[in-house]
């Protein structure tokens, strides 16, 4: 529920720290509610002690450890009976975006290694989607391990960018043009489809130096992970988000009017967007 909650970015709102409370109170997580809370605490935004919503208190400066130590296991060797490779993946995921890939004796990395030791042909399309975006990170950091990603792990995280985009773009292509037309911007040198490292964004607009990534929720995850990537994937160009739950639902004027928020770096106001005062 709360990685749910967390995807839509609602964290605050909903009180999910109160859930990751009495999470930390059990203080003996399995690994895979343990990955599932660092998947969800990193989509947050938010680092364990500030997700808890009492930042100054003991238990928010034990939660860090109890997630943690949670998924030490998916880490081990040895240990077989509790490994699930989604769960690993989630947990990877969940520290490289809160970056924590150092944390704990470098874990996530552990966790990653053993994770290219199993047989990736019994991934689900789930662990693909979350190890593309780990894979990027790692690389980024100076500690990609493609040297030892075989054939099938590359073209695991392939067909996930393929899956990725067939999803993502029906229609909606034809929305943000329609949209576009209603900024009352003069926009130029357009590009569709343009590929930044491994991710595909939906349009480049040239004369405003940005490119729109369009999240239509067909990724597990957030694009929490995937923002801190953008400098360094796209120095010269500005990424800007639409969500598909900022989108949906709004009037032309009101989709207009994102649109071009997004064109020019503006921040969107606190009331509804779907306002069209």
């Amino acid at each position: 529920a709360a990685c749910v909650v967390a995807r839509c970015g609602t964290w605050l709102p909903a009180n999910c720290g109160h859930l990751l409370k009495m999470a930390i109170r059990r203080n003996s997580l399995s690994p895979d509610a343990g990955a599932l809370w660092l998947c969800a605490v990193g989509q947050s935004g938010l680092q364990p002690s500030n997700a808890t919503g009492i930042p100054d208190s003991e238990l928010a400066g034990t939660a860090e450890e109890v997630l943690l130590g949670s998924v030490g296991s998916l880490a081990d060797d040895e240990s077989s009976n509790d490994y699930d490779s989604l769960s690993a993946a989630r947990a990877v995921w969940g520290l490289c975006a809160m970056d924590k890939t150092d944390a704990a004796d470098g874990l996530a990395k552990r966790i990653l290694k053993r994770l290219k030791a199993e047989d990736s042909s019994a991934f689900v399309a789930e662990t693909w989607a979350l190890l593309r975006e780990v894979d990027q990170t790692l690389a980024s950091e100076g500690d990609g391990d493609g040297d030892d990603s075989g054939p099938d792990w590359k073209e695991g995280i392939t067909k996930a960018g393929d899956e990725e985009v067939a999803l993502s773009r029906p229609g909606r292509l034809a929305e943000l043009k329609q949209a576009l037309t209603k900024t009352g911007e003069e926009v130029t040198d357009m590009e569709e489809g343009l590929a930044i490292g491994p991710y595909s964004v939906l349009l480049r607009v040239g004369s405003h130096s940005v490119a729109l990534d369009f999240d239509a929720h067909e990724s597990p995850v957030n694009r929490a992970l995937r923002r801190k990537q953008w400098a360094t994937l796209s120095p010269d160009l500005r990424v800007a988000e639409i969500t598909a739950g900022s989108w949906d639902g709004l009037t032309d004027r009101a989709r207009a009017a994102l649109f071009r928020r997004r064109l020019l770096d503006e921040e969107d106001p606190v009331a509804d967007e779907g306002d069209d005062d």
